[in-house]
């Protein structure tokens, strides 16, 4: 999960099926594959298709890790099922389609082959090679035409060197070893109050974001639990946050001030500060003031911690409605929380929309693009998709409005 709020990935161990061990593996493979998503979108976020997206992420999610080794490019049960004995789907669908409108069975099939091709196209330096021209072609042309000419075989004939590869025995995974002089990491074991265990999921649910009808109900649950803690700091730091986002401003004080005088350097202390006065801007019939009282609390938290891509966001969202919002300043703060946190989409695109704004089309594009092609989530590719129109007709009409999460 990604939002303005905070970034986490979280997975059931336990769920599904009798066989414990199976169960984690599984778990496992679905956290890492996930993982993976995050780690693509990153370090090398750009349009890929939908296969790859999907084929990456499978290829690296049974990783196994040992004390001194790594296993990567290894294969899952299931997938090798779905390869061996299913119905394979026809090469077009899975080079040029996206996953919309599949069963579930199909579905399968589809990260299966995806897999596979990427599998496929990683198991030599050449091929390696033909996999990089093509990403990069099918970027500026029509895709189908590309593969023939980055790889050298037509859709057709790369089917037909696909079932060979997979039934050849050619499936390898590469093993890869630390270094016999490298020391293991420095690893510090901290005891947590005796608060956590009550008050770490609420904490973890606060920063996944949730909406204004489901915060209120929340709140009310961590005012009851933090009632059983008065004098836990722990306790308090939680409650202080969700009075921030969905309380009482002077509570959310009360709260925080104490706090902040024991710890003052406490950038995430202060950020919720300019939360608590960025809720009562929105509230207010004369938001300046507190607009005002936000956008310092949040200058203080980004000089106590750089790389917290939630305050920058927030700064630039207290910005808004004054007249150096559209700004060269306004630009390098969304342009910095993107670059923190290009997972986000909703600030992926407020930063397109802010560089649209500024006439800067082929920035705006660059970043669009990846959520263009984004095959989770179809309603923000098709904002993405609507948004670079804009950019590539060069519109000088005014952009719309950024849209505020709640």
């Amino acid at each position: 999960m990604a939002s303005p709020y905070g970034i986490a990935a979280v997975v059931d161990r336990l769920a599904g099926g009798t066989d414990r061990a199976a169960r984690e593996r599984a778990a496992e493979e679905i956290l890492l594959h996930e993982y993976s998503h995050h780690f693509m979108m990153q370090y090398r976020a750009n349009a890929y298709p939908a296969w790859y997206v999907e084929g990456f992420a499978e290829y690296f999610a049974t990783a196994a890790f040992r004390d001194r080794s790594i296993d990567i490019g290894n294969f899952s049960p299931g997938r090798a099922y779905s390869i061996v004995e299913g119905q394979w789907l026809p090469i077009e669908r899975v080079l040029f389609g996206t996953t919309d409108g599949l069963s579930r069975e199909q579905m399968s099939q589809f990260y299966a082959q995806s897999w596979l091709l990427v599998h496929y196209f990683y198991s030599t330096p050449e091929r390696q090679a033909a996999l990089r021209r093509y990403l990069v072609a099918a970027r500026e042309g029509d895709p189908a035409a590309q593969v023939e000419r980055a790889t050298g075989l037509t859709p057709e004939r790369l089917n037909e060197e696909l079932r060979r590869y997979i039934r050849g025995g050619q499936i390898r995974y590469r093993r890869l070893h630390l270094d016999e002089g490298q020391a293991p990491p420095a690893i510090t074991v901290t005891r947590l109050p005796a608060a956590a265990d009550q008050m770490m999921l609420f904490e973890a649910t606060l920063r996944f974001g949730v909406g204004e009808e489901e915060g209120r109900p929340l709140l009310e649950r961590i005012r009851a639990a933090a009632a059983r803690h008065p004098s836990d700091a722990f306790a308090q730091r939680v409650l202080a946050h969700a009075e921030s986002l969905f309380g009482d401003g002077a509570a959310a004080d009360r709260l925080l001030d104490p706090l902040m005088a024991a710890a003052p350097a406490d950038a995430e202390l202060m950020y919720y500060k300019g939360l608590r006065h960025l809720r009562a801007a929105r509230e207010a019939d004369d938001a300046e003031p507190d607009g005002r009282a936000a956008r310092t609390w949040f200058t203080r938290a980004h000089r106590a911690n750089e790389n917290h891509y939630q305050t920058l966001y927030r700064y630039a969202e207290a910005m808004r409605g004054q007249p150096g919002y559209v700004s060269e300043n306004t630009e390098n703060v969304l342009l910095l929380a993107h670059q923190l946190a290009p997972q986000v989409a909703e600030i992926t695109v407020n930063t397109a929309i802010m560089l649209i704004n500024r006439r800067r089309y082929a920035e705006a594009e660059a970043l669009l693009r990846p959520l263009a092609a984004d095959p989770h989530d179809a309603g923000i590719a098709t904002a993405a998709k609507e948004l670079i129109e804009r950019t590539r007709a060069g519109s000088t009409a005014r952009a719309p409005a950024p849209e505020a999460s709640q």
